[in-house]
């Protein structure tokens, strides 16, 4: 957890200087109430309501995300979203109650439209880290890049501009299971740039190694079963881009972080050439 505060905090307080991202946008809290838009929501949603999902984000990042679909089999959700506004962090805490006498065994589906409007790349999937943006060829403009996080046991994918991640879980009658979704956005104020990637990209593999657990009790913990540190128990559906990779080594996602930081270096550099020879 202080790792991801930590990130961000430099994120948002350092100035623009060696590749270090500039001050970031705030994440708006619009999270759907059913009465308003709030930043939080606690209650009781069911397949496909949009009760606890998020409409907009800030700067276009969505157009509804965090609705639940699949065969619900008689489970009871129990939804907790909440946005973490000092770190641009969306949590989705959702249980499933089997009130039945039979165990349920069901594929269920988190996710939602991005505000892309069909614009949406993959900058890096694998393992439960999906990371998207606006933009093309690994350009990223307007909308802020997101690091969607699942867990271990997520099959995520991009069609068009929906993402979804897949979750294969079991019931037992009385019983409940809990999944923890992230999602988390990065735009510059001056607008989104090759350091936000960068960002997104260390603060979804933080999230994954130590998810942000604040606030949860020792016993909503307990149930979570998507952060487990297993592999994906669903095979990796094929999506637009391709389908789900495994995840980078440490040492391949620190050679991506520098080769995007160096990018920008190099156009920020270009620049000073530029202005140097109309001065």
């Amino acid at each position: 957890m202080r790792k991801i505060a930590l990130a961000f905090a430099c994120a948002v307080g350092c100035a623009l200087a060696g590749g270090a991202s500039a001050q970031q946008f705030q994440a708006t809290g619009d999270i759907n109430d059913g009465y308003s838009t709030a930043s939080a929501y606690y209650g009781t949603g069911y397949e496909g309501s949009s009760l606890g999902a998020v409409y907009d984000g800030g700067r276009d990042a969505f157009d509804t995300y965090g609705v639940y679909t699949g065969d619900f089999g008689g489970l009871i959700l129990f939804r907790q979203t909440e946005l973490f506004s000092d770190q641009n962090l969306f949590r989705f805490f959702d249980t499933f109650v089997n009130t039945t006498g039979s165990t349920i065994d069901t594929l269920l589906t988190f996710g939602g439209d991005l505000g892309s409007d069909g614009g949406s790349q993959i900058l890096a999937s694998g393992g439960g880290l999906f990371v998207t943006c606006a933009g093309v060829a690994g350009n990223c403009f307007g909308d802020p890049v997101i690091a969607h996080v699942g867990g271990s046991a997520a099959a995520q994918s991009l069609s068009f501009d929906d993402y979804a991640a897949t979750f294969h879980i079991t019931v037992n009658p009385g019983q409940s299971v809990s999944l923890l979704n992230f999602a988390f956005l990065a735009s510059s104020l001056p607008g989104t740039s090759a350091s936000d990637i960068s960002l997104a990209l260390s603060t979804g593999q933080s999230l994954l190694a130590n998810p942000y657990l604040d606030g949860l009790s020792a016993e909503q913990r307990a149930q979570i079963v998507n952060f487990t540190g297993g592999p994906p128990t669903l095979p990796p559906p094929g999506g637009a881009g391709g389908g789900v990779g495994g995840v980078p080594e440490p040492a391949t996602w620190a050679l991506m972080i520098l080769g995007f930081a160096g990018a920008g270096g190099a156009l920020r550099a270009n620049r000073r050439r530029v202005a140097t020879a109309r001065a």
